[in-house]
């Protein structure tokens, strides 16, 4: 999952850093002191899961940054973070998916984390398959890269079984055509195999 949190307080941005580390340990997360800074980074059209806002910042607001957001980005998970219990009303007219006050536990941000992620709103990653013209596989829109070709050339076959069992020398009939299934074929197949794999 990808997370990026905005607060002008370091010591807050730090400490909510290592708490969503410690949350979900294979995490990406990028800090922003400055709200224009984040919210230039967010509107570049990064992959992001779930976006952590305070809402009283300097120079522009949590929920001022959040209405920019979802100008661009409808359905974001946005949830706001405070230490005046005041804001509530605000944030929960703005329809947030949350609202935590500082210091915020790790028990409620794995719990508002585990809650996006139940409804759907956190999505995991998506792999797209283009068949037509060229064969490329994508992840969340970046193309995959292959270092061998003939190991793309095995999940293309792979993918056009739909599920079907193959044996290694069915594949390196289909691959190598004219070649006969010996020692040698049988090593150039397990490498062009596990390149796929990697």
């Amino acid at each position: 999952m990808v997370f990026v949190v905005v607060d002008d307080e370091n010591i807050a941005l730090e400490d909510m850093k290592e708490k969503l580390s410690r949350v979900a340990p294979d995490c990406e997360i990028h800090t922003f002191r400055l709200a224009a800074k984040g919210l230039q980074y967010i509107l570049e059209n990064h992959q992001i899961d779930i976006v952590f806002l305070d809402i009283m910042m300097g120079g522009m607001t949590g929920i001022q940054m959040a209405e920019k957001i979802r100008e661009v980005h409808p359905f974001l998970p946005i949830i706001f973070l405070t230490a005046y219990s005041d804001y509530a009303l605000d944030a929960f007219a703005f329809h947030a998916s949350a609202y935590l006050l500082k210091p915020v536990s790790e028990d409620a941000l794995g719990k508002e984390i585990d809650h996006l992620q139940s409804m759907g709103q956190v999505k995991k990653k998506r792999v797209t398959v283009k068949t037509f013209g060229f064969f490329d596989v994508f992840v969340d829109g970046t193309p995959l890269l292959f270092s061998r070709s003939k190991s793309k050339e095995i999940l293309a076959y792979l993918i056009d079984r739909r599920g079907a069992g193959v044996t290694m020398a069915q594949l390196a009939s289909v691959l190598l055509e004219n070649k006969d299934y010996d020692r040698s074929v049988q090593k150039q197949m397990q490498v062009f195999v596990s390149s796929m794999l990697q």
